[in-house]
């Protein structure tokens, strides 16, 4: 979404940047559970974007750090941060 409303720019488009980044990284994908859905309902955000929700929801549920320039993320509760600014 940030890249269509021309927020960020990502070198070949989208899914481009996507396989490079998997091919690149130690990514791994995350499917949606139960536990991330129950973790919501634990975490403290000062905002309601449901992106940000679900990935304070994720790294709490799944006992891992955030790492994130988002001050609001930053002021979250409820989940591990690390300021990456």
């Amino acid at each position: 979404m940030l890249s269509e409303q021309g927020r960020i720019e990502l070198d070949g488009g989208l899914w481009t940047w996507i396989d490079a980044a998997r091919s690149s990284a130690p990514f791994r994908e995350v499917p949606l559970t139960g536990e991330i859905v129950r973790a919501l309902e634990q975490i403290e955000l000062p905002h309601s974007d449901p992106a940000d929700r679900f990935l304070a929801a994720t790294a709490a549920a799944l006992d891992l750090r955030l790492v994130t320039a988002d001050t609001k993320l930053l002021a979250g509760r409820g989940y591990r941060v690390f300021g990456n600014n």
